[in-house]
């Protein structure tokens, strides 16, 4: 763990920088306007989600709703499944005069990032997935294995989500924390 650990710290810089350009995309799903900016936001995330080493990276089209993002990672035998999930949409910025710097350019202010989105919930996505590049890049390998899915829209379950939610040990809503899920056989 300590080669990823150093992986993290030797690429701080730059995976900040990453994180700062995914919050600049206004991904604000309940507005229609802004439906081009949900696929850079997915395609962004997608990206990254390759960069990093995983796996069968798919963007997953959702009748009704905004699109979603899955991939896995699943060469670790014997050790849990986990599914990371979570959204990549963010709330409207409204009202705009209450924002000290504009909503979706990020800012650093006394050691913590201000932003649209940053914390509900693009940072607690984006983390998972440089954790898995720190692993897969400096120690060819995760230490259980992956299923990331991220959707489009808050609370949407729609679509492939819940085949594969089944097919995995654990579920982590990395701005939530985690919670068990029952093993299923055959699924």
């Amino acid at each position: 763990m300590s080669a990823a650990l150093d992986y993290l710290d030797r690429h701080h810089d730059r995976m900040l920088d990453e994180l700062f350009e995914f919050l600049r995309i206004p991904s604000v799903s309940t507005d229609p306007a802004y439906a081009a900016n949900l696929r850079n936001a997915v395609d962004f995330l997608g990206g990254q989600l390759a960069v990093a080493g995983m796996e069968h990276v798919e963007v997953l089209e959702v009748e009704g709703s905004h699109p979603a993002i899955y991939a896995d990672w699943l060469h670790a035998p014997g050790a849990p499944t986990i599914l990371v999930y979570g959204h990549y949409d963010v709330q409207p910025p409204d009202p705009l005069g209450a924002w000290a710097s504009p909503p979706f350019e990020p800012t650093l202010r006394d050691g913590r990032i201000y932003c649209r989105g940053v914390s509900d919930d693009k940072a607690p996505m984006f983390i998972p997935v440089k954790v898995a590049e720190a692993f897969l890049k400096s120690e060819g390998r995760l230490p259980v294995n992956s299923r990331p899915h991220c959707r489009g829209q808050q609370g949407e379950t729609r679509g492939r989500f819940p085949a594969f939610g089944r097919r995995c040990d654990v579920a982590a809503r990395p701005a939530l924390g985690q919670r068990r899920l029952p093993r299923q056989r055959g699924l």
